[in-house]
């Protein structure tokens, strides 16, 4: 950890998502710190870093499932920097975050829901390999429908 901490310092970006979810799964750390592992998403994602870019927009994602955020505005507000987040990391490839776009141009988080595009990135998520292709397959059947 001390080593991670130090490559942090450093400007590491991996470092700083690695951190970043030891600190979101308690694991290797006291306890687990949703703040400062935001906070390490944070610095990474700021830096261009495809996978704090993701992590962060899970991590914002299921604050937005779990209904932390109340308002309204919040929520809007909330669901477009989750849409900016997954767009950014997508766009560098990275696969979870493909299946992630695509899912949001379906259920319309960040964005207006636009099946043509929904297919067109779950098309993408489904021809990579990897936990999402499963998820994005099963994503453009449901879209057969509509």
């Amino acid at each position: 950890m001390k080593l991670l901490k130090h490559a942090v310092e450093l400007g590491n970006v991996e470092a700083m998502n690695i951190l970043a979810v030891a600190y979101e799964h308690g694991r290797g750390v006291k306890h687990a710190d949703m703040k400062k592992a935001k906070q390490l998403y944070r610095m990474g994602a700021d830096r261009g870093y495809a996978r704090a870019q993701c992590n962060l927009a899970n991590v914002l994602w299921k604050e937005l499932q779990s209904g932390i955020r109340s308002s309204a505005m919040l929520d809007s507000t909330l669901m477009s920097e989750i849409h900016r987040l997954y767009d950014l990391s997508a766009t560098q490839g990275h696969h979870d975050a493909i299946y992630m776009k695509g899912t949001c141009y379906r259920i319309g988080i960040g964005v207006e829901k636009d099946y043509v595009e929904a297919r067109r990135w779950l098309e993408r998520a489904a021809a990579t390999t990897g936990r999402c292709q499963q998820l994005a397959i099963d994503q453009l059947a449901q879209l057969r429908g509509n």
